[in-house]
């Protein structure tokens, strides 16, 4: 009864404004089966998110005004349900000056990662995470396929508050700008530039980003490069990631490929990725293979699998103190979007 009537109220309360707004409610649902080494077969609601976007009606002539709210849910079983993330949580000014958008939003630094083409362990070794929280970027109009971006997060870090340790080596990801603080600076928290070029099947991306590292308040700066090809249903890229830090042992750089070919429905593609870091005794590496098949516009069935290096096992589970955080997979998914 209790869950009906909170069902009810967050219904109510979404559609009353929407009701007054440009909006469209989307989502996306994701269904995994996963055999991983040394444990037992899983199978998983992977993704359950939900959002809404839209635009509001303003005065002045030329500019859009909008939003975007999404969020992740957990609770597979229902035990434990409720919302596990805020993915996005923003508005926006747009016109023929480019875009501004305020809060938590896709990171503009991310639009290097042209070979991020797979599921499970996509980007396992990333030095940028996909989005960024606190923040205000600007997104320059199309200048002729050129479009620059710009940003900052600032969380309002207590400036005397004391270092704690940090991790250095990535264990389930990137690290993400503009979280909670834990230690303080008394500068924004990350400046980001960069810039996108498309030409003749070309996409091409450059991006910095120089960070306060929030773990022990040491400065980073990550550059990044990233280039696709698209030819017919053929599709090549790749991606590298320098990052450098105050941090002993701490600078890294990542390399990944990637390709993949159309066949009618069906996708085949492939994926290599390298993490190079001072102070390890060797890289750690990742291979993937996957295939996928279109049930239509919205819902694909996939089967993908991944190898790591015994480095790559051993040093990301000491990161962690777990047991096996990366091990050899193979994942059946089934996607549902709206």
């Amino acid at each position: 009864m209790k869950k009906s009537i909170i069902a009810l109220a967050v219904a109510g309360a979404l559609t009353a404004p929407l009701a007054q707004a440009d909006a469209t409610l989307y989502g996306v649902a994701q269904f995994r089966l996963i055999d991983q080494d040394e444990k037992s077969l899983n199978a998983q609601m992977a993704k359950t998110r939900l959002g809404v976007k839209g635009t509001v009606d303003n005065d002045i002539e030329g500019l859009t005004t909008g939003f975007q709210f999404e969020w992740e849910f957990s609770g597979a079983n229902g035990d434990d349900a409720g919302i596990s993330e805020v993915r996005k949580s923003l508005v926006y000014m747009k016109g023929d000056f480019g875009q501004v958008t305020f809060g938590r939003q896709n990171n503009p630094a991310a639009a290097f990662k042209k070979a991020d083409i797979m599921g499970r362990h996509s980007a396992q070794f990333a030095l940028v995470g996909d989005r960024i929280s606190n923040a205000i970027t600007y997104a320059s109009p199309d200048l002729s396929g050129l479009q620059l971006h710009a940003g900052f997060t600032a969380d309002g870090a207590n400036e005397d508050a004391a270092a704690a340790t940090a991790t250095t080596i990535p264990a389930t990801g990137a690290p993400t700008l503009g979280t909670d603080a834990t230690t303080g600076s008394e500068d924004a928290d990350a400046y980001i530039l960069g810039a996108t070029y498309g030409i003749a099947g070309f996409d091409l991306a450059l991006t910095h980003v120089a960070s306060n590292n929030k773990a022990d308040n040491t400065d980073t700066d990550t550059t990044s490069f990233g280039v696709g090809y698209t030819m017919g249903d053929l599709y090549l890229a790749a991606s590298y990631s320098e990052m450098d830090s105050d941090v002993a042992d701490s600078d890294a750089d990542v390399t990944q490929l990637a390709a993949s070919y159309g066949i009618g429905k069906t996708t085949v593609y492939a994926q290599y990725e390298v993490l190079d870091q001072d102070g390890a005794d060797e890289k750690l590496k990742k291979t993937g293979l996957g295939v996928s098949y279109a049930l239509g516009s919205s819902a694909s069935v996939a089967l993908e699998t991944f190898q790591f290096n015994d480095e790559a096992e051993e040093t990301v589970a000491t990161s962690t103190g777990a047991t096996s955080v990366v091990a050899d997979a193979t994942v059946l998914q089934y996607t549902l979007s709206f």
